[in-house]
């Protein structure tokens, strides 16, 4: 699920997804894609990871901090509409005047942009084993170029990357995982054979506790879920 709106926190869409136990679609997303997991052989699921989300206010607003700023040092004020080749052609002046880890999360922003459009095409023509690929490749991506895994505030804790690292050597390369919602803390999202998800929820929860792995459904597109109005609130 990809939050469309800019109005609403990503740590209260997964607080909206555990508590409904259904994935979220918005209405001002651009197209809407229609998936029926349950011909797919495949769960889709929640972990809850218990992560702290206190003091990661500036791990957030550093993501697409650096990411401008790289992209600026290519004379552009937004990353959109730059290529892998252009980053490569200036990656020795991006990361001298931007820094290292500005320049890997600019590859990461290009590349996971394709990405999602390739895992949409892929659902369109019905060919689940590579979006299940390409969730992987976004997983890893985000794990080692936008490094949203680990906050720098709570480095000995590291729930996330014990969740995803646990559910890659459960899943065996049948299947899927990967960071959910903005990161740093909180929730992963796993995609289990359906034969093997009652053993995946048994065994993650003796980690992360009863009731930490919620599976999820796709609802219909006549199916609507009010949202409480947070327009209020800061985010």
């Amino acid at each position: 699920m990809i939050n469309t709106t800019r109005s609403i926190p990503a740590c209260k869409i997964n607080l909206l997804q555990s508590l409904h136990g259904e994935s979220v679609r918005y209405k001002v997303a651009p197209k809407q894609l229609c998936v029926d997991f349950s011909n797919t052989g495949y769960q889709l699921a929640i972990v809850d990871t218990g992560g702290n989300h206190v003091d990661l206010t500036e791990d957030y607003a550093a993501i697409p901090a650096e990411i401008r700023r790289a992209a600026q040092v290519l004379g552009q004020r937004v990353a959109r509409g730059l290529t892998i080749s252009d980053v490569l052609a200036s990656a020795a002046r991006i990361r001298k005047e931007a820094g290292g880890r500005a320049l890997v999360r600019l590859l990461h922003f290009i590349e996971e942009s394709d990405r999602a459009t390739m895992q949409a095409d892929a659902l369109r023509e019905g060919d689940f084993l590579r979006f299940l690929q390409m969730v992987n490749s976004s997983s890893d991506s985000s794990w080692r170029l936008l490094q949203n895994c680990v906050s720098a505030n709570y480095a000995e804790e590291q729930p996330v990357i014990v969740a995803l690292a646990l559910s890659e050597r459960f899943l065996q390369g049948k299947g899927a995982c990967r960071i959910q919602g903005g990161g740093f803390a909180g929730a992963i999202q796993a995609y289990v054979p359906v034969n093997r998800f009652a053993d995946y929820k048994a065994f993650m929860e003796t980690i992360f506790g009863a009731n930490s792995v919620v599976a999820i459904n796709i609802r219909k597109p006549y199916n609507k879920l009010i949202l409480p109005d947070w327009s209020g609130e800061k985010e």
